[in-house]
């Protein structure tokens, strides 16, 4: 190999004021993470509450509409990206579907799929608490979409 004396920019380097973290990994990348501001049932209720949202009304009205939205999201932000977004069913396996769409597009770096798959998870219930029956926000298990 020949040095020729010119350094090659790389990606990170040529944007660097504009990142703040670079995650490397072999395989595939899992990100988790929580809402502070609505991420347990006091703070949502406290939420709501600033909101003008009453508890039943959040379940009936605004529940569904929140979580279609971050769906709309994911797959538009993949959309601007190239990248295919597939559901995954229950009976398939995540790393074959992979391998699949790393076959037909070949082997280079960056985000290969975008997999939503309904799993368990925890989510919040509206109980009714104590003598006087006050609503209250509390965890339960349930069923969401992963992306």
């Amino acid at each position: 190999m020949v040095d020729c004396g010119i350094k090659t920019e790389t990606l990170v380097e040529r944007h660097a004021e504009h990142i703040y973290g670079v995650l490397e990994c072999f395989d595939r990348v899992i990100l988790g993470g929580t809402y502070r501001a609505i991420g347990w049932p006091a703070a949502l209720g406290q939420y709501l509450h600033g909101a003008g949202i009453g508890l039943e009304d959040f379940f009936k009205e605004h529940a569904n509409s929140w979580r279609l939205e971050v769906a709309k999201r994911v797959r538009a932000q993949a959309k601007a990206a190239a990248v295919e977004v597939r559901q995954v069913q229950g009976s398939e396996r995540k790393e074959d579907i992979v391998a699949k769409v790393l076959a037909a597009r070949g082997e280079q770096p960056g985000v290969v799929c975008v997999l939503g798959a309904m799993e368990r998870c925890r989510s919040f219930r509206v109980r009714a608490v104590g003598e006087q029956h006050w609503l209250q926000l509390q965890w339960d298990t349930g069923r969401c979409e992963h992306f």
